[in-house]
C-alpha cells in the first residue's frame, strides 16, 4: 500500500513536470473597496512643492502640499511597511523596512526597485534585528540604524554590500545625519554621534533621565539635536560636545506622540495619535508650547491600520504636512494651524479571501463586507455586497459552494449569504470553543462545507439547511490548525503550525493519514522558532496536495500516505500566504511581496511573477486551469488568464 501511494505521487509529479501549463497573463482591476483607508506611516517633503508619503504596504503617493493634489499609489517596496525614509534630493528617496531591506526611488516618478540587503544575518535562536530608521546626508551615502545597536552604511541604489558597525549593545530607534561626516543615532535612553565613514569607537551618551525610550530624533544643525521619547518628553543637546550632565527633559506632548521634526534650531513640531500637533523652540530654557488638534483623535485602529497621526515633515517655519492612519494628509501652519484641510490620498480596504465559483463570478472578503464581481468584465465594474459583520468581529476568509451561496469566516463563526442578493447574514458559531478561530474553510459541494479551527477541531456543515453534519471532529486536539482543503466530499486534509498534514473523513470524522510534511517550520524547528508555519493547502486530487509555508517553501505530498516529505524553497525571504491548484497540472501561490508563483505540482519548476501595483497578496483562487484571481492588502484584485 505504501509503495503504491508513493508511486502514485511520483507519477503525478512526473506528469505535472511534462505538462508545462502555459503561463498566465495578469491584469489588475480598480480597487474593489476603498472605504477604510490605508495607514500612511511616513511623510517627507524634499521641497516646498512636493511631498512623498509611504503607507503600511510599501506604497508611495506623491503629494503637492499647496494644492492637496496627489498621485495614485505606486508600489515601491513590497512585503513590509517602511520604518524610515530619507530624501537627500527632490528626485531621490530611500526607504528601509524592518527586515533590513532598502529601496531607492525617484518620488517624482516612482516605480518598483530592487531591494538592497542591509541587515546582517541573525544568530540561531536570537531575536531578529529590525532596521528602524535611515538618514541620507547625500545622494550617494545613507546610514541606517537597527535594534541590535548597529549603524549600517550603504550606497543607495548600488550593488555594493552594506557595512554594519556595532556601536555597542542597545536598540537604536532613530538616526539623523546633518552632514556627510556626522550622524547621530538614538534609542532607549542613549545617543551616539559618529562619522559614518568610520563609526567604530563612537561614545554612547546617556540622555534620558526617565525610563521612557527615545522614539524619534531630529538634528537641524551639526551642533543641535532634539530627541523625542515615548512619554512626550524632549531632550535637546549638542552632539559634538557630550554633556557633563544629563540635559533637561521637557514635556511637550503626551504618551500618544509619534514623531518629531525640527525645521530649524529654533522650531520643532511633534504629532501624536490623539490628533494634536505641538510646536516649540527647543533652544529656549522654558519654551512656550503652542499646539492644536489638526486631525480627529485616535482615528484608525482597523484591520491593517495604526492609530492617529503618524509622521510629519516641515519645509519652512510656516508650512508642515502630517499624515494619519486612515490615508489622509494634513497641511498646516504650526504657528497658527486653525482648521487645516484634510485630504484622503490613500484608500484601500484589505481583502483577506477570494472565492470564484465560476469564471464569471468571484466574491472577495474584506474585514467587514464581501464584494461580488465579474473578473472578466472589461469595465471592471464591481458590486459592493453584503455587510457581513461589524467592528467587534472581523471576517478573514470566504468559500462559495455555488454561484448563489457563500460562507464567510468571521472569527469562530460563519455567515451564510447569497452573493447576488445582498442581505446582512446572521452569524452562527462553528468553532468547537468560543475563543477559537476558524482558519480553514472549503465547500466540496453545495450542501457540505468543512472548517477547521485553532483548537485542532474540524466541523462539517450544510450551508443550505444551515445545520451541522458533524459538529466536532478531533483532527488534532491541542494543535493550532492553519488551513484545510478537500479533494472530495469524503476526504479533507488539514495542516497545522507544526508542519503536520492530517487527512480525515469529514462526514464520519475518521482519521485517514497523518504525516510530517514540513519539518523546517513550527515548534520542532531546530531554532525553536514558532513564528514559521504552514499557511495554506490545496488538494487537486485524492493522492495529491500542495502546501505552502511562511518561509517561502512549498511541498507536494500524498495526503493518504504517512510518509514524511521535504519542502522545496521556491520564494526565499518571502512568506507564501495562499495556494490554489485547479488541476494536478497547475498550482498558483501568492506571497507577501505581491508575487505570483505558478507551475505544475512539483514546486521546483515554479516561476515567480511580480504583479505590477500589488501589495502583499493575501489569497488566490483558480476557478479553472486557465484563470486565477488574487487579492491584496490594499483592496485590489488581479486576474490571470492563460
Amino acid at each position: 500500500m505504501f509503495a503504491r501511494a508513493a508511486c502514485a505521487v511520483l507519477a503525478l509529479l512526473a506528469t505535472a513536470a511534462v505538462a508545462s501549463a502555459a503561463p498566465l497573463h495578469w491584469s489588475s482591476t480598480p480597487a474593489l473597496d476603498s472605504t477604510i483607508g490605508q495607514s500612511l506611516v511616513q511623510v517627507r517633503c524634499p521641497s516646498a512643492t512636493e511631498c512623498t508619503t509611504l503607507d503600511a504596504n510599501g506604497r508611495t503617493i506623491a503629494l503637492q502640499p499647496s494644492t492637496g493634489k496627489a498621485g495614485a499609489p505606486v508600489q515601491v517596496a513590497q512585503g513590509q511597511p517602511a520604518t524610515g525614509v530619507s530624501c537627500p534630493a527632490a528626485t531621490q528617496c530611500t526607504l528601509v523596512t524592518p527586515a533590513g531591506r532598502a529601496y531607492t526611488y525617484d518620488p517624482q516618478h516612482p516605480r518598483q526597485s530592487e531591494p538592497q540587503t542591509l541587515a546582517p544575518p541573525s544568530a540561531p535562536n536570537a531575536d531578529e534585528a529590525m532596521v528602524r530608521s535611515v538618514a541620507c546626508p547625500s545622494m550617494s551615502v545613507c546610514v541606517a540604524a537597527d535594534t541590535d545597536g548597529n549603524a549600517i552604511r550603504f550606497a543607495p541604489g548600488s550593488s555594493a554590500p552594506a557595512v554594519a558597525t556595532s556601536l555597542g549593545s542597545g536598540q537604536w530607534s532613530a538616526i539623523a545625519c546633518p552632514s556627510t561626516t556626522q550622524c547621530t543615532t538614538a534609542g532607549q535612553n542613549e545617543e551616539a554621534t559618529f562619522n559614518p565613514a568610520s563609526p567604530a569607537g563612537a561614545t554612547r551618551i546617556k540622555l534620558e533621565p526617565t525610563t521612557e525610550h527615545i522614539i524619534d530624533l531630529s538634528c537641524p544643525t551639526a551642533t543641535q539635536c532634539t530627541a523625542l521619547d515615548a512619554g512626550g518628553g524632549e531632550v535637546t543637546f549638542n552632539p559634538q560636545t557630550p554633556p557633563m550632565s544629563q540635559p533637561d527633559r521637557l514635556l511637550v506632548a503626551n504618551n500618544t506622540v509619534r514623531a518629531i521634526t525640527c525645521v530649524s534650531a529654533a522650531q520643532c513640531t511633534t504629532v501624536a495619535q490623539n490628533g494634536r500637533e505641538a510646536t516649540f523652540d527647543p533652544a529656549a530654557a522654558t519654551p512656550t508650547i503652542t499646539g492644536a488638534r489638526i486631525d480627529r483623535p485616535e482615528i484608525g485602529g482597523g484591520p491593517g491600520q495604526t492609530e492617529g497621526l503618524q509622521s510629519v515633515s516641515c519645509t519652512s517655519t510656516s508650512s508642515c504636512v502630517a499624515v494619519d492612519a486612515v490615508g489622509r494628509a494634513i497641511r498646516f501652519a504650526p504657528s497658527s494651524p486653525g482648521s487645516p484641510r484634510t485630504t484622503r490620498i490613500d484608500g484601500g480596504t484589505p481583502l483577506y479571501g477570494v472565492s470564484c465559483p465560476s469564471t464569471r463570478q468571484c466574491s472577495a472578503m474584506g474585514p467587514y463586507a464581501e464584494i461580488t464581481f465579474d473578473p472578466r468584465d472589461k469595465k471592471r465594474t464591481t458590486k459592493h455586497g453584503t455587510v457581513v459583520t461589524d467592528r467587534f468581529f472581523q471576517a478573514s476568509g470566504i468559500d462559495c459552494a455555488s454561484a448563489t451561496r457563500c460562507l464567510a469566516i468571521v472569527t469562530g463563526h460563519q455567515a451564510t449569504f447569497a452573493p447576488r442578493r445582498f442581505r446582512g447574514p446572521k452569524l452562527r458559531q462553528l468553532a468547537a470553543f468560543g475563543d477559537a478561530a476558524i482558519v480553514g474553510l472549503q465547500c466540496p459541494s453545495a450542501s457540505e462545507c468543512v472548517a477547521t479551527d485553532t483548537d485542532g477541531y474540524g466541523i462539517t456543515y450544510d450551508p443550505r439547511r444551515q445545520r451541522f453534519i458533524r459538529r466536532r471532529i478531533g483532527v488534532e486536539r491541542g494543535e493550532a490548525l492553519t488551513g484545510a482543503a478537500c479533494s472530495a466530499r469524503t476526504q479533507c486534509t488539514a495542516i497545522d503550525n507544526d508542519g503536520q498534514a492530517l487527512t480525515f473523513q469529514p462526514l464520519t470524522g475518521k482519521r485517514i493519514a497523518h504525516a510530517k510534511i514540513d519539518a523546517s517550520v513550527g515548534l520542532d524547528a531546530p531554532s525553536g522558532d514558532s513564528d514559521n508555519e504552514l499557511d495554506a493547502v490545496s488538494c487537486p486530487g485524492r493522492k495529491l496536495c500542495v502546501a505552502v509555508d511562511t518561509r517561502g517553501a512549498a511541498v507536494a505530498f500524498d495526503p493518504r500516505s504517512g510518509r514524511s516529505v521535504k519542502p522545496t524553497m521556491i520564494d526565499p525571504n518571502h512568506g507564501l500566504s495562499s495556494v490554489s491548484c485547479p488541476t494536478v497540472h497547475r498550482c498558483v501561490a501568492v506571497d507577501d511581496a505581491g508575487r505570483v508563483l505558478a507551475g505544475g505540482a512539483r514546486p521546483s519548476a515554479w516561476k515567480a511573477t511580480p504583479l505590477k501595483g500589488a501589495a502583499a497578496l493575501n489569497a488566490v483562487d483558480c476557478p479553472s486551469s486557465k484563470e486565477c484571481v488574487a487579492v491584496d492588502a490594499t483592496g485590489n484584485a488581479f486576474v490571470g488568464r492563460g
